[in-house]
């Protein structure tokens, strides 16, 4: 049947039909109206690789449209993560402690389109390394609460917000007594820098996207001296964006490619309404 590819015929016995002026199939005898003709199609030599063509600019296009609605999306519809880190040793003034460290960190979701802002995630850390000890810290920015721990995992107690009085009962917990020279100097120091390093967090204040900022105060290395770097970056939400675009362009070919297969002719058995003809 394949040389009549380009003519109406018999769906019985494929005899060629176009320009019968009867419904009788003259190779077979069945009546037409019954046993069907089967219509020419369109899709000849080439057109397997015509409807190859066609979808994958389909699937091409879609990408580029997926792509730009994902870079839009991301600048309206997608948050933003802004992240401020403030980071800060000290050089003790009491030989019986080592370094104290203060570490803050918040994280900040920004959206564009709707300027909409949230704050996610915040803490700072305090650390204090004795020659006998350690104690941790762990303070609440937002709200100034604070829980702390030694070395064996022993809570410190804890004061309605973190000062002077607490840093030194810190101390005490990292084997650093009150009496100590140079302690109540110390205690002061690292409630004085914790203080700091809230203000920071809380000055974050959208920036461009994906810059970052970076501000470093090196120490002299004397006692009661400071080292502190504060930076702030504001990134895409990467895992999001790719989510959006790839569901979309997913969306997108397989409507572009039902558009192109719906719309391409193919054979069919049909029963004629008048005699066969192209």
């Amino acid at each position: 049947m394949a040389e009549n590819a380009e003519h109406s015929v018999c769906g019985r016995c494929g005899y060629i039909v176009t320009g019968l002026t009867t419904f009788v199939c003259p190779e077979c005898g069945s009546d037409l109206r019954n046993v069907g003709i089967i219509r020419p199609t369109r899709l000849r030599l080439g057109g397997g690789w015509r409807l190859a063509i066609k979808l994958l600019l389909g699937v091409a296009i879609s990408f580029l449209l997926a792509l730009a609605l994902a870079f839009a999306a991301a600048g309206l519809l997608l948050p933003t993560i802004a992240t401020t880190d403030v980071h800060t040793e000290i050089t003790p003034n009491c030989s019986l402690a080592e370094v104290y460290t203060i570490s803050g960190q918040q994280k900040v979701y920004h959206l564009g389109g709707a300027d909409w802002t949230q704050i996610t995630r915040a803490g700072i850390t305090i650390q204090i390394q004795s020659r006998s000890g350690q104690a941790t810290v762990q303070l609440d920015p937002q709200t100034g609460k604070y829980t702390g721990s030694d070395a064996k995992g022993h809570a410190i107690a804890a004061l309605p917000t973190f000062n002077e009085e607490a840093a030194q009962a810190a101390l005490e917990a990292a084997n650093v007594p009150k009496s100590a020279p140079g302690a109540q100097p110390d205690a002061a120091l690292i409630s004085r820098y914790a203080r700091d390093t809230q203000t920071k967090l809380a000055q974050l204040s959208p920036i461009s996207l994906n810059s970052r900022t970076e501000m470093k105060t090196p120490s002299s290395g004397n006692a009661g001296a400071a080292s502190q770097s504060h930076s702030v970056t504001w990134n895409g939400n990467d895992t999001m964006s790719m989510g959006f675009f790839l569901l979309t362009w997913c969306l997108l070919a397989a409507t572009a490619s039902w558009l192109i297969v719906r719309r391409q002719p193919r054979a069919a058995a049909l029963l004629p309404q008048t005699p066969a003809s192209d």
